[in-house]
């Protein structure tokens, strides 16, 4: 950290983050602070959740590509603003 902030003052990174990094960076720490509270190992709860992590991503893959791709159906028809709420509800609620 010490050798990121000399950097920082140096000139030769931002001082700030920028909008996208600032995002990722919350969402890490969000996902990071209860693995290191719990002391969990990802390489274990990888192994031990097996087949069943990879039909789960592919389920909310497909919950994903299925609302969107309904509501660029809906929308070719014209109505947009309706359908678009719905479409994200939907993917909201089931995901």
């Amino acid at each position: 950290m010490l050798f990121g902030a000399a950097l920082a003052v140096l000139g030769v990174l931002p001082a700030g983050p920028s909008p996208p990094v600032a995002g990722l960076q919350s969402l890490v720490v969000a996902l990071a602070t209860p693995l290191l509270l719990l002391s969990a190992d990802l390489t274990v709860i990888l192994k031990r959740t097996g087949s069943m992590l990879g039909a789960f991503v592919c389920g909310a893959m497909g919950t994903t590509l299925g609302a969107l791709l309904g509501f660029w159906l809906v929308s070719v028809c014209g109505v947009v603003s309706y359908f678009l709420v719905h479409a994200l509800h939907v993917l909201a609620r089931y995901r």
